[in-house]
């Protein structure tokens, strides 16, 4: 049996952060403020209902990122100050980043969309509504869960399965419900996990030129902040050097995330979107300040980065 204590939460009980990366997470906290009003000037340019899938998903990703870099400002100035922060900005960060591989991965099957119908816009409508009814499959598992649990009556759960199908009706088979085991009646595949996802992009046409391991890196990393183990409070408590380059090259892909996703947005077509405003257009172009903010994130980011820090991990 290993013998364990706590790490006590005191900067200078360990490498605290380097003087001019303090000077760097200044600078880099103000690029990631900047972000926060186009995001939102873009989000009021978009109409709210009558979306399809794919520019519903575009949109709700979009507007969680935005939201969180928002809580994450008063953090981030406290956190060079105060580890206690240290597992809350972890826990946003695993978050985002969860969005930002689902995200990719519909970015990536949507790239061999070259005509419409084709097998391949099939195939990107089955991903996408394989993500929305990720919650549904889920959701039905803990229905059936708490019913074998005896939290549940059986009543209660057929009628909670009941009010599920009639809600969102277009993710179930038209078929009688098996209350036994509910997921059979679900309509799209299950939705590939995190890990089967990283297989699937790492080499992907469209997003290897962005080197996506720190991302990877990243995800698991934060993993061990949103579920207690043995290593959650060394981690929280590492390098404070290595655990700024870790979180900061996060925000990277978050901020990536955020320029695909504008893509969309200022896209006249609009596919997949039913109605479409054409005074839009003309505040539309504003999402470009989304690119350029990035370059300069990760050129502040990369800049004297120690050779130690070029992979975090």
């Amino acid at each position: 049996m290993a013998d364990w204590s706590l790490e006590k939460k005191n900067p200078s009980s360990s490498k605290p952060l380097m003087p001019y990366l303090r000077l760097q997470l200044h600078e880099l906290t103000k690029l990631l403020k900047d972000v926060i009003p186009v995001g939102r000037e873009l989000l009021e340019g978009i109409p709210t209902d009558n979306f399809r899938e794919p520019m519903f998903i575009k949109v709700s990703i979009f507007e969680r990122h935005i939201n969180r870099i928002e809580v994450l400002m008063p953090l981030l100035k406290q956190w060079e100050k105060s580890r206690f922060v240290e597992d809350s900005i972890g826990l946003i960060i695993r978050g985002c980043l969860t969005d930002v591989i689902s995200q990719f991965y519909i970015e990536d099957v949507h790239s061999k969309v070259k005509l419409c119908p084709s097998p391949e816009e099939d195939k990107y409508l089955e991903v996408v509504a394989s993500l929305l009814a990720d919650h549904i499959r889920t959701g039905l598992k803990h229905t059936k869960a708490l019913t074998d649990a005896g939290v549940f009556t059986r009543k209660h759960s057929m009628e909670n399965i009941d009010h599920w199908r009639t809600l969102y009706s277009p993710y179930f088979k038209n078929e009688p419900v098996n209350y036994d085991n509910p997921t059979k009646n679900v309509l799209p595949k299950p939705y590939p996990s995190a890990s089967q996802i990283i297989k699937l992009i790492r080499n992907s046409e469209l997003l290897k030129k962005f080197d996506l391991d720190n991302l990877y890196i990243g995800y698991f990393f934060y993993s061990k902040y949103e579920h207690f183990g043995a290593t959650t409070n060394s981690l929280q408590n590492s390098d404070m050097n290595m655990l700024f380059y870790l979180m900061m090259d996060s925000f990277t892909y978050i901020l990536l995330s955020c320029q695909l996703l504008s893509i969309h947005f200022e896209d006249a077509s609009y596919k997949y979107l039913k109605q479409f405003d054409d005074d839009y257009l003309l505040d539309v172009k504003r999402s470009e300040k989304l690119f350029s903010i990035r370059e300069k994130f990760v050129h502040v980011l990369n800049t004297n980065r120690p050779a130690e820090y070029m992979d975090p991990i």
